[in-house]
C-alpha cells in the first residue's frame, strides 16, 4: 500500500506544481499587457485633451467669424 501512495503523492505534486506554473505565468503576461494598455490610455487621453482645446478655439474663432460678418452684412443693410 505505501509503495502506491508516495509515488501518487510525488504525481499529485508535481501536477500541482505544473499548473501553479502556468497559471502564475499567464498572470504574469496578463499583467504586462494591463500595464502597457493602460500606458496607452494615458497617451490617448492626452491627446483627445489636446485635440478638444484646439477644437474648442476653432469653434471659438468660427463664432467670432459668423458674428463679424453678421454684423458687417447689418451695417452693410443698414448703409443703403
Amino acid at each position: 500500500m505505501d509503495s502506491i501512495i508516495l509515488p501518487a503523492f510525488g504525481a499529485l505534486a508535481t501536477a500541482l506544481t505544473y499548473l501553479w506554473r502556468i497559471i502564475h505565468k499567464g498572470h504574469r503576461d496578463t499583467s504586462e499587457k494591463l500595464l502597457k494598455c493602460e500606458q496607452g490610455h494615458v497617451i490617448s487621453n492626452e491627446k483627445m485633451l489636446l485635440m478638444a482645446e484646439k477644437v474648442g478655439k476653432l469653434e471659438g474663432r468660427q463664432e467670432g467669424v459668423e458674428a463679424l460678418s453678421r454684423s458687417v452684412l447689418r451695417e452693410i443693410s443698414n448703409s443703403k
